[in-house]
């Protein structure tokens, strides 16, 4: 055996490696690193390329810094169970169809989703109550954007922590 043939597999070998780890990435999407930040009552993970507002009334925006209306608030409510229903919670515009009502979990909690759309927008709503505080979710990006965001509003809904 020669050492071309020994080399030739190990190349193969370690590129096939490197392909399954996500070292390298044919898009070049894959390397989205994380931010923490803490204050309001949660603790929150979202992605680097986005900026983030903390409001004075316990309001947290953030928004990806593209300029494309692609963005994700975080409302704390100081009380449980407020007099919340879904279509509450919908926004006040124009012609919305629902696309769909779910339920996920975060924090450990059951949260219940939404999912509707405009004629340029789509929109979620997700929302949930632990540790007597209510916690209301929303995010929107362009209809042609919002799928491709999904995994960025999932890295913030995800991460979410009630303290």
């Amino acid at each position: 055996m020669n050492n071309k043939s020994i080399i030739i597999p190990i190349i193969f070998l370690i590129i096939g490696l490197v392909a399954i780890s996500g070292c390298i990435s044919t898009n070049g999407n894959n390397t989205t690193s994380i931010k923490n930040y803490t204050g309001n009552g949660l603790t929150v993970n979202y992605p680097s390329d986005w900026t983030i507002h903390n409001d004075t009334e316990g309001m947290l925006l953030f928004f990806k810094n593209s300029g494309t209306n692609t963005q994700l608030t975080i409302q704390t409510i100081l009380q449980s169970s407020p007099d919340l229903s879904d279509e509450s919670l919908i926004p006040p515009i124009g012609n919305i169809t629902m696309v769909s009502n779910t339920s996920r979990t975060i924090d450990n909690t059951t949260a219940k989703e939404l999912i509707y759309k405009s004629d340029l927008l789509m929109y979620g709503t997700t929302y949930f109550e632990k540790k007597g505080k209510t916690v209301i979710i929303n995010y929107q990006a362009p209809i042609n954007d919002f799928k491709n965001e999904t995994a960025n509003f999932d890295i913030i809904i995800n991460s979410i922590k009630v303290q």
